[in-house]
């Protein structure tokens, strides 16, 4: 069983750094809108008991969740089940889950499956996704069972989000401007006449060429 956890626990560590943490949120994240998604996958990890032996568990989970981008608050229902092959048995359990950017918590309803005897419980879980991937640790509590009644899993699981209504964001609107005119060119002004000057005729007379004496 320690060999099984120490798998599980570094398949976990291997994932960190794709946490949020690690990452920005606009740059490591998708580009998606609010809406209604509904995520589906599989489960691995380990799971173990207070009075059976631990071993590999997988399965299978759905959701059906509200997300919006603008908040980060995601909810919704969950389904899932998965086979405890230390149990010998199959497990299921539904019920509501509610979360804050990375980190949730869902829980509810559960029955396991023992020696063909279908058995009831409760079962809650931490949740700290890692974009499309999450790990959980998860415990349950079946008290009618007499020989299993407490259980205890750590995995992670891998769940695609599918859209089934998103709502649209619209994009701020630009308006064309065109592009400033460049500066007109101005001729060049002739200096202003200095009063000091005597007036300049506009038409002077023609010069008078001096008449040579008789011969």
């Amino acid at each position: 069983m320690k060999r099984v956890t120490s798998i599980v626990l570094a398949s976990l560590l291997a994932l960190a750094p794709l946490s949020p943490l690690s990452n920005a949120r606009a740059d490591g994240f998708p580009k998606i809108e609010s809406g209604l998604y509904m995520p589906m996958g599989f489960t691995l990890g380990a799971a173990f008991g207070s009075d059976r032996p631990g071993g590999f568990m997988a399965g299978g989970e759905v959701s059906l969740a509200y997300l919006s981008t603008r908040s980060g608050v995601w909810g919704g229902v969950y389904g899932d089940a998965v086979y405890d092959f230390g149990l010998g048995g199959a497990r299921w359990s539904f019920g509501p889950e509610l979360g804050y950017s990375f980190f949730g918590l869902d829980g509810g309803l559960a029955v396991q499956n023992v020696n063909g005897r279908a058995e009831w419980g409760y079962q809650g879980r931490v949740v700290f996704t890692l974009a499309a991937l999450a790990a959980f640790i998860r415990i349950g509590n079946f008290p009618h069972s007499e020989t299993h009644k407490s259980t205890g899993e750590i995995g992670f699981l891998i769940k695609v989000p599918f859209p089934v209504w998103t709502e649209h964001t619209p994009r701020p609107h630009r308006t064309y401007e065109p592009p400033p005119a460049p500066p007109s060119k101005e001729e060049p002004k002739s200096p202003a006449p200095d009063p000091t000057s005597p007036p300049k005729e506009e038409n002077p007379p023609p010069p008078i060429e001096p008449v040579p004496p008789p011969s």
